[in-house]
């Protein structure tokens, strides 16, 4: 009788058991035959797909909370908008369009069309940035950009 299952032991067949010796070598095999699979112990998941899957919801969240800034539109928000040369009120939709960029970011089935919106809107913020001479903001825009676009690269 197997050692496993006499009363009052582990439920669960030990890995030097001669029996399981046949399974371990085939596990193995297809670990080998996957390299996908071989991820280090204690690793559960790479740091390419970690990257993979992080950087659409951290986009996503930084999309939302400042489209949530330029929604609520303290002072500073407007008076930068209308030294801008937008129209009174424009920061509600750029605010309304991160938001929804950002929250399609992080839904599986719609994070191309985030990251595309993101892409764009990120854009446009930069020419107007650059055309208003305004260089400080402009290297946080970038990396943002960068993202957006990576974001693409990296699953399309």
């Amino acid at each position: 009788m197997d050692a496993s299952l006499s009363i009052g032991t582990n439920s669960i067949p030990s890995t030097s058991s001669p029996r399981s010796a046949p399974w371990r070598r085939l596990a193995s095999r297809v670990r080998m035959a996957d390299p996908g699979s071989r991820q280090r112990e204690g690793h559960p998941m790479s740091v390419v797909k970690l990257f993979a899957v992080g950087l659409p919801i951290a986009l996503g969240v930084v999309m939302i909370g400042a489209g949530a800034v330029n929604f609520v539109g303290p002072r500073s928000v407007r008076e930068s908008f209308v030294r801008w040369g937008y129209p009174a009120g424009f920061h509600r939709v750029t605010g309304g369009l991160e938001v929804v960029a950002g929250l399609l970011l992080l839904v599986p089935a719609t994070w191309w069309a985030g990251a595309i919106g993101s892409s764009v809107i990120l854009l446009a913020a930069a020419a107007t940035l650059i055309r208003c001479r305004e260089w400080s903001h402009l290297p946080g825009a970038v990396v943002l950009i960068a993202a957006a676009v990576g974001t693409l690269a990296i699953h399309g």
